[in-house]
């Protein structure tokens, strides 16, 4: 997560916009971290947001 945080611009915003639903939603922390890592190596793959893929490409 860390590398996407430095490597994808918005990427920590989008973040933290999830985690606070994650939050809002009574989900563990354990949840987020998982859920968060899958999102970062997803951005990482694709080199942008995982919100501006198009749905093909996911």
């Amino acid at each position: 997560m860390n590398r996407a945080c430095s490597e994808i611009t918005g990427f920590s915003e989008l973040l933290q916009r999830f985690q606070r639903n994650i939050s809002i939603l009574g989900r563990s922390q354990r949840t987020f971290e998982n859920y968060s890592r899958h999102v970062a190596a997803m951005a990482l793959h694709f080199g942008i947001l995982p919100t501006e893929l198009h749905p093909e490409q996911v």
